[in-house]
């Protein structure tokens, strides 16, 4: 298959309409990773209101979530793939917002968990319509910055859910319910939720700001439209490379999930922390570490590739994860709350290089038409074992081995060791099959 050439920076839109779209992709991921991640801060809270042990609770923060996001991108990657993307993500930014909104009036375990499902469906949407758009956005040796920017979404989303949950929390714990008029009583977490889940109403307008880009790298034998299985055929001629890519960095979603969910857990069982206090740690470990990691990652690998290292995404990533998972582990394994959280900040910063070259590297070896339908795939199986396994992991390694909600960190600490070594193993094995699939493209 070959593939129409797009490499000459002549041929994109002017830099000033990519970046507008870049921040708009990236307001809006920074909204739904706050809707995501809001939950994770508020895990007392709702425990205690709701009777839910920390396996239901990995399973809220995991599976109900991931579910439907994994399952549901797949046919929206095909529709993104055919249709205007902008539509796709403006139906899918609602529908989300409304399904966060909606959390705040759950009153048992089930509704949170359909609740849940929902935001899943909305946000299986963005990242697939936003990756496709960037990549005919920008050229190659600009083209993981630019995919670490909208990647800041998780940094700057989680701090701000951090922040915001907190302060929620802080401000209106002293009541034990909160009353609304007709609406009913409200808990400080329900109220949390609505509040973080209403603004996406407006913002998700924003989209229609940013003009359709022309698709970018369309193969040459199918402008008239994919055949029927050549996603498939496709995958499976770069299935050398896609083993490597998918399971490298979803053992890097595992760590990174796994540590997102249960850090306000462990601070504030470890070391009776308020969730304020917790917001606050978390805010710089994600806000300021996760966010200068996600930029120093992108531009070390645009700067390799512009000096002809074109696998450098698989080698810049497989190194930094070497240098994160040691500090990860020792942040939660630490009896000092300052140790620890220094700890898990120096531990961000390297973990956080994957945000924008794993993605990049996909986009690179794959023709525009199959970029919704692949990067649905990937972020499939970087939800399954990320998020659906991580959270899930940790919660029932602290409940049916330990037996102990004490022993959270070292729950934590286990999941970061096995995915530090199994993504330092895959990446490397990559590297080769990553420089025949981009040679193949050409």
């Amino acid at each position: 298959m070959t593939i129409e050439k797009a490499e000459d920076a002549s041929v994109y839109p002017p830099s000033s309409v990519g970046w507008r779209a870049v921040t708009i992709f990236t307001i809006l991921y920074i909204l739904s990773y706050a809707d995501r991640k809001i939950l994770s801060l508020m895990i007392i809270p709702i425990q205690n209101d709701l009777k839910i042990s920390d396996f239901q609770f990995g399973l809220l923060q995991g599976f109900a979530f991931s579910l439907l996001y994994a399952l549901a991108g797949i046919p929206i990657g095909r529709l993104i793939d055919r249709y205007p993307r902008r539509l796709i993500m403006y139906i899918g930014v609602t529908f989300w917002s409304l399904a966060t909104a909606l959390s705040g009036f759950a009153q048992n375990f089930a509704a949170l968990f359909v609740a849940r499902m929902s935001i899943g469906v909305g946000e299986a949407t963005l990242s697939p319509a936003s990756y496709s758009m960037i990549s005919d956005l920008f050229p190659k040796g600009k083209l993981s910055t630019a995919l670490s920017v909208y990647g800041l979404g998780v940094s700057i989303g989680s701090s701000f859910a951090f922040l915001m949950g907190g302060s929620i929390i802080t401000l209106v714990a002293a009541a034990d319910a909160i009353n609304l008029g007709w609406f009913g009583s409200f808990h400080a977490w329900q109220i949390a939720f609505v509040i973080v889940g209403l603004p996406g109403l407006l913002l998700s307008l924003l989209v229609f700001t940013i003009p359709e880009p022309r698709r970018m790298g369309l193969s040459q034998k199918d402008k008239a439209g994919p055949e029927r299985g050549a996603v498939l055929k496709f995958m499976v001629e770069r299935r050398s490379f896609l083993i490597c890519h998918f399971g490298g960095f979803s053992a890097i979603g595992l760590m990174a999930f796994s540590v997102s969910s249960w850090a306000p857990a462990f601070y504030g069982r470890q070391f009776g922390w308020t969730p304020f206090q917790i917001g606050i740690a978390l805010a710089t470990y994600t806000g300021v570490f996760g966010t200068l990691g996600a930029l120093v990652g992108g531009r070390l690998v645009d700067m390799f590739v512009r000096r002809g290292v074109e696998n450098a995404h698989l080698h810049v990533v497989a190194w930094s994860i070497a240098c994160a998972t040691p500090f990860g582990i020792a942040a939660f394994l630490s009896h000092s709350p300052m140790y620890s959280v220094a700890f898990l900040c120096i531990m961000n910063f390297f973990l956080m290089f994957f945000t924008g070259p794993g993605v990049g590297a996909l986009q690179l070896i794959t023709p525009n038409e199959f970029r919704g339908q692949v990067s649905a795939i990937y972020l499939f199986v970087v939800s399954l074992v990320g998020l659906s396994v991580g959270p899930v992991a940790v919660g029932a390694i602290t409940d049916f081995i330990f037996y102990d909600r004490a022993k959270v960190g070292w729950s934590v600490a286990t999941l970061i060791g096995i995915g530090g070594v199994l993504a330092f193993t895959l990446l490397n094995l990559g590297r080769a099959p990553m420089l025949r699939a981009l040679k193949a493209a050409r």
